[in-house]
């Protein structure tokens, strides 16, 4: 780097010694005064201050003096972004992050809040630190923001949906976007995706159109069909996109899966699982979803052009081949509702939140729940359960050579219809460098997600009914040393390139043995929680849910992982509300 001074009065080059009529003097950027490398310093991606203060020794010592330039490199540790309030001090942030992380890798909580439910309850979600659930039995959805320590007294309310019957919904809290499917009485569409606001229940003011029908090959395999047949849906918003998934039930249909902008209203693409199934899906990125094949045990990549998305390039990622009379039974995705999307300004969500930092967008870990069907033995199921763990960033590179390798190949031929160009690729030459499996997992349905680098979910190796929470962090920078791959005092380091081997019932699901290298630890709490349905995550608490009497869930046990301030304590709060007798179509509580 080089810096040129400029005069006021001459337009003309000055050196050291201040003559004008000297030659230009070029200065090396480690030259400069050190206020000015911290300010250009503080310009560049935490990445890249990180890798500066590793390489020059100048640089490092200008980092560890700076207190600005030190946050920074603690937040790329980290792996997330500083959502702080503006006043908020430096030294008050790194107290946050440092008590944070410190709960994380200890998998120790400062302290419980409980939220009491009301009546049992269908279909929920938890999103941007906002959970909601509608009631069995009713025409309403309610919201609570779950409230952290040191956050104002919880927020809820509800929204009566007229008589709708509500299939499935999902929402996005920082688009103020509410998404639900309604199971309509219309032959020509029978699925419809309503698109309204979060707080106001109102048609959403940036959508084109309110409703969004369902495509018009879901309509020709359902109306195909006898009856008895019955849908499940998996929907999902990214930034400006819905994508849904169709799946008809009992096996014997082909599931649908479908991407619109919701702001436009128009229906991107659609395609059938054919002779397959899909199982679940996610957005892997903005132009690209990921959807779980289990009939041909597989990833099907789904990628399009922005400027003709109704050419698409599906990408066929294959799993491992299980043994002779085994199968893979289920497949399914736990990923955060919204995946990967920028957190935008707090100015401009209307659910005020607490939450300081959240996990930086470049760096995500996939996460899946695999079931391998085996050969009945003695006439006893013994089916085996893992967990399946992608590096998403590894992942989207190694697409971005294959499109470009594929497209180079395809210059000069013809493509058929709509569909753009195919890739293959077998588990040997994708999944070993970027993937971990965990054998062992214990069974769980949606109620369990990943955040960034992190995973939580109950201990699979516990019993009874409290249990442990067990967290999987793949961020190396949390990698304890000396830890052998045999659990120590609750904590299992992941290191080398293993074999998958069912330790506990000693079969193995696959044909041949699995490798898998990508790095991580495993940490269990010393404290158990009573979890019957499995575990929700955020950035700052871990969400536990509690079966009562009835077997539904009847409360959600939060888990706060980041300090109390002094004077603030565990609290707990009640948010029973009853869809009637609501005055308007949406109520606040506050």
């Amino acid at each position: 780097m080089t810096l040129y001074v400029w005069p006021q009065d001459r337009m003309k080059p000055l050196d050291s010694r201040g003559d004008p009529h000297a030659t230009m003097v070029v200065r090396t950027f480690l030259s400069l005064a050190e206020e000015l490398i911290i300010m250009i310093l503080c310009h560049l991606d935490t990445k890249d201050i990180d890798s500066c203060s590793r390489v020059c020794k100048r640089l490092r010592e200008v980092t560890k003096r700076s207190s600005l330039l030190k946050h920074l490199v603690r937040l790329r540790a980290a792996r997330v972004d500083d959502l702080s309030l503006p006043y908020t001090s430096l030294p008050e942030r790194w107290a946050k992050l440092r008590s944070r992380e410190e709960a994380w890798t200890s998998t120790k909580w400062y302290s419980k809040q409980t939220l009491q439910l009301g009546s049992p309850f269908g279909a929920y979600e938890m999103e941007g630190g906002v959970f909601a659930c509608s009631p069995e039995g009713s025409s309403c959805l309610q919201f609570t923001v779950l409230s952290t320590v040191g956050s104002p007294a919880p927020q809820s309310w509800q929204h009566d949906l007229d008589g709708m019957e509500l299939a499935d919904f999902t929402f996005d809290c920082d688009q103020d976007l509410l998404c639900m499917v309604e199971r309509s009485t219309q032959r020509e569409s029978p699925f419809l995706i309503h698109l309204r606001s979060l707080s106001e229940n109102k048609p959403h003011p940036l959508a084109a159109e309110c409703i969004l029908r369902c495509p018009s090959l879901f309509q020709h395999h359902w109306q195909g069909e006898m009856l008895g047949y019955y849908v499940l849906f998996t929907i999902q918003i990214y930034d400006d996109l819905v994508g849904c998934l169709y799946q008809l039930l009992p096996l014997g249909g082909s599931d649908v899966m479908t991407v619109w902008n919701w702001r436009t209203g128009q229906e991107l693409w659609t395609i059938d699982s054919g002779d397959d199934r899909y199982m679940d899906f996610t957005f892997l990125s903005r132009p690209a979803v990921m959807l779980c094949s289990v009939v041909t045990p597989s990833f099907k990549i789904v990628t399009w052009e922005p400027e003709n998305p109704s050419q698409v390039t599906t990408i066929t990622l294959g799993l491992p081949l299980v043994g002779d009379d085994s199968e893979v039974g289920r497949l399914q995705c736990h990923s955060n509702p919204a995946p990967n999307r920028r957190r935008r300004s707090l100015t401009s969500n209307p659910y005020k939140s607490s939450i300081s930092f959240v996990p930086s967008s470049e760096d995500r870990i996939l996460a899946f729940s695999c079931t391998v069907l085996l050969p009945l033995i003695n006439d006893t199921d013994s089916d085996l359960f893992y967990m399946l763990f992608i590096s998403a960033s590894e992942l989207e590179k190694s697409i971005s050579k294959w499109l470009t390798s594929a497209r180079a190949e395809s210059v000069g031929h013809e493509t058929q219809g709509d569909r753009l160009l195919e890739v293959s690729r077998c588990w040997e030459s994708w999944g070993p460098e970027i993937t971990r499996w965990i054998p062992d997992a214990r069974p769980f349905g949606w109620a369990v997600c990943s955040r960034g680098l992190r995973f939580a979910c109950s201990d699979p190796y516990d019993e009874g009914d409290a249990r442990r929470i067990m967290t999987i962090d793949f961020n190396p920078h949390n990698f304890p040393e000396g830890v052998a791959d045999e659990p120590q005092d609750g904590v299992t380091m992941y290191d080398t390139r293993d074999r998958l081997i069912s330790r506990l019932s000693g079969l193995d699901a696959f044909a041949e043995p699995v490798i898998s290298s990508l790095p991580c630890v495993i940490r269990t709490s010393i404290e158990r929680v009573h979890d019957s349905m499995g575990v929700m995550m955020n950035d700052d608490y871990i969400v536990a849910m509690q079966v009562g009497t009835s077997s539904n869930i009847s409360k959600l046990e939060i888990l706060n992982m980041v300090e109390a301030v002094q004077g603030e304590g565990s609290t707990a709060y009640d948010r029973s509300a009853e869809c009637e007798g609501s005055d308007s179509e949406s109520s606040y509580k506050k």
